[in-house]
């Protein structure tokens, strides 16, 4: 059933709305991982929960983009490690 005042169907608000309600749960869920793995590891059990999220982030998206951010990501990274190992007394 479509509305008749020129809005989106009903169908692609209640997609909408579906689609912020699992973006939000998912949200709610990688702050619990991160909170759960700091009490329970510490500073290093953060960031592996935090390089797992992107992980599975990553890991969601069509092949190409998939590649193309891991380049991007790997790119990143190994700017930081240089930056890093120059900072270094």
């Amino acid at each position: 059933m479509t509305s008749t005042n020129g809005d989106q169907p009903t169908w692609e608000r209640k997609r909408a709305q579906k689609r912020k309600d699992v973006r939000a749960q998912r949200t709610a869920n990688h702050h619990q991982e991160l909170r759960r793995q700091g009490a329970a590891r510490g500073f290093k059990g953060v960031a592996e929960a935090e390089w797992n999220i992107v992980r599975s982030a990553i890991g969601r998206l069509p092949q190409e983009q998939r590649d193309d951010l891991w380049r991007q990501t790997a790119a990143t990274l190994r700017q930081i490690a240089e930056n890093a190992a120059v900072q270094k007394p």
